[in-house]
């Protein structure tokens, strides 16, 4: 039951063939404001040769006392679903169909469509009432034939000790016993309005529309996109340079014997299409002399490295990662060997878990068998003076302890580079004084702000330092 819990989220990164809902027939059923579509076709992502891997996998995990803690919250959390719902979420749900709102002004809004498999239904009842104890009382209102139920200011919603999800206002209404639409309240209601005959549809979208029936009947996963000046916009300041002419894009993923990836690009012109293309040429070719460094512990990497492949085609950018089974094979020996390690989240991961269970955390172990690289085992005072600098300086070392520290793969090589980074700072910004202060605090500001990315890394644990 652990395994078939957690192999989800793996299949559906590599879904098998069979086609998620046709692409046309999802824009239906979405609001016209909505940019970018995801489709999901679980009955076929389950018949997939990599969610029978992937459950494999999970089992033996599962079975780990280091990383077996997320695998029973999932697990917990799937049994109290399936008592309330009427239906099993992992095995009985069909598809599941995305939009996403890129309005010009507020915040973009998401809305999701999900159906159940033939011959399985929702508990409304039933629902509602799981809904209603995890997330407090819901408003409801009939509307255009529907009853959506709404919660206009929800806490986090407690999935169980371990597993919160942050939520906003949000609504939700079963448009029939197999199908329901969950999501930002406005979205929700436009969804329940297109039911009756009411307002436009992202169908009338004719950019979507073209960029939907690209990836129409094939890939188990796909998505679609189009642009427009908000979009435009953020990518005009992205790091690469020309994404902003950008018209459209897709995505999918097809599993067989081996996994392809296929995206695209659009653009108006092919000399906008060649420039983005060598642009990303450039960028992948650096990430790959980084990624260097990861070899030796994740050697798998080199092989999808090289499966990368991009090129210019009239006004379209293609790209394809193309993994045959040998590479799979190595990826899926190395998770049998290393899982655990990765997957290292201890009980101490989870926020407020020691808290609510009087369980003491317990410390990951070090992913490298000889343990965190020496250069950051000990604590380094901060360096002499006040300054902006020095604290950039404590924070590094701090960092570098935890990187040091952590369970997560090529760990030791960031350790050392933080190590070796704040060594390099003593030596020329903290003697600079004042005259640096102003670039060496918005840098440590910087790190402040990407405190949630670095949570995440199994093992991590935040230094004081740089608090």
């Amino acid at each position: 039951m652990l395994a078939a819990a957690a192999a989800g989220a793996a299949a559906a990164l590599v879904a098998g063939c069979g086609g998620a809902p046709a692409g046309s027939a999802a824009l239906k059923i979405l609001p016209s404001d909505v940019r970018l579509v995801v489709g999901l076709d679980l009955a076929a992502a389950r018949a997939s040769a990599p969610w029978a891997d992937g459950e494999t996998l999970v089992h033996k995990w599962s079975k780990d006392e280091a990383s077996r803690a997320p695998f029973e919250a999932i697990d917990d959390a799937r049994n109290e679903l399936r008592k309330k719902l009427g239906l099993d979420p992992l095995l009985e749900l069909a598809t599941v169909v995305v939009g996403v709102t890129v309005p010009k002004r507020g915040d973009p809004e998401v809305v999701a469509v999900i159906t159940a498999a033939a011959g399985a239904r929702f508990d409304e009842e039933g629902l509602v009432d799981w809904v209603e104890s995890k997330a407090g009382d819901l408003d409801h209102e009939e509307m255009w034939g529907a009853k959506i139920y709404e919660r206009k200011a929800a806490p986090d919603l407690v999935l169980h000790d371990t597993l919160a999800v942050g939520t906003g206002a949000f609504s939700l209404f079963l448009a029939d016993e197999r199908t329901l639409v969950v999501g930002s309240p406005d979205a929700v209601e436009a969804v329940a309005g297109l039911r009756a005959g009411r307002g436009k549809s992202a169908a009338t979208d004719s950019a979507l529309a073209a960029a939907v029936k690209r990836v129409e009947g094939g890939a188990a996963l796909w998505a679609a996109a189009a642009t427009n000046d908000v979009v435009e916009d953020a990518l005009r300041h992205g790091p690469l340079k020309g994404l902003d002419d950008a018209t459209d894009a897709t995505v999918s993923v097809v599993a067989a014997k081996g996994v392809h990836v296929g995206a695209r690009l659009g653009f108006k012109k092919a000399e906008d299409a060649s420039g983005v293309a060598e642009a990303l040429d450039e960028a992948v070719r650096a990430l790959g002399k980084e990624a260097k460094a990861l070899h030796e512990h994740v050697p798998w990497l080199r092989a999808v490295y090289e499966a990368y492949a991009s090129r210019a085609s009239g006004t379209d950018v293609l790209l394809t990662v193309d993994l045959g089974e040998d590479v799979l094979a190595d990826v899926a020996k190395w998770a049998r060997k290393e899982g655990p390690g990765v997957m290292d989240l201890g009980l101490g991961s989870f926020p407020g878990f020691g808290e609510k269970t009087g369980v003491a955390p317990t410390p990951p172990a070090p992913f490298a068998p000889d343990g965190p690289a020496t250069a950051v085992v000990e604590a380094k005072p901060a360096p002499a003076g006040s300054g902006a600098c020095a604290r950039y300086a404590s924070c590094l070392h701090g960092l570098a302890r935890a990187y040091g520290a952590s369970s997560f793969s090529g760990a030791r090589e960031a350790g050392d580079a933080m190590e070796k980074a704040a060594l390099e700072m003593e030596k020329t910004l903290v003697p600079a004084g004042a005259g640096a202060d102003e670039s060496c605090k918005m840098g440590l500001d910087a790190l402040r702000e990407a405190m949630p990315s670095f949570s995440s890394m199994p093992g991590f644990v935040f230094p004081d330092e740089c608090k």
